[in-house]
């Protein structure tokens, strides 16, 4: 895998808060926790708008990243778009909701600014 590589200077306060945010999110090191960032910031910014971010409280947290970090799904953001993507191919719309989906979706792009 070809790239650039960006370097930063932080201070130590930094670094450790960023240590710790990134065992916090389940990635381990403070350089991944800062890819992931700004990897997101980037995909945000070239959006068509198609996409949304969900903030949610999870009341089994250790219990859920330990399970993320066990099975390697790296985040339990990727884990739960993962998990909502299976659960949608298992359980597709039925031609009368996807009707419904099609309907509220060409109000809403009628009244978009």
């Amino acid at each position: 895998m070809g790239g650039k590589r960006i370097s930063i200077t932080i201070t130590d306060e930094q670094q450790k808060a960023l240590e710790e945010m990134a065992q916090t999110e389940g990635l381990g090191r403070s350089a991944a926790l800062v890819r992931s960032i700004t990897l997101k910031a980037l995909r945000s910014a070239n959006q068509s708008g198609n996409v949304a971010e969900i903030v949610m409280s999870l009341e089994n947290s250790d219990e859920v990243t330990e399970y993320v970090r066990l099975k390697r799904f790296g985040t339990v953001a990727s884990f739960a778009t993962y998990a909502m993507e299976n659960f949608m191919q298992r359980n597709p719309l039925t031609a009368a909701q996807k009707a419904l989906v099609g309907k509220n979706i060409k109000v809403d792009e009628a009244t978009a600014p």
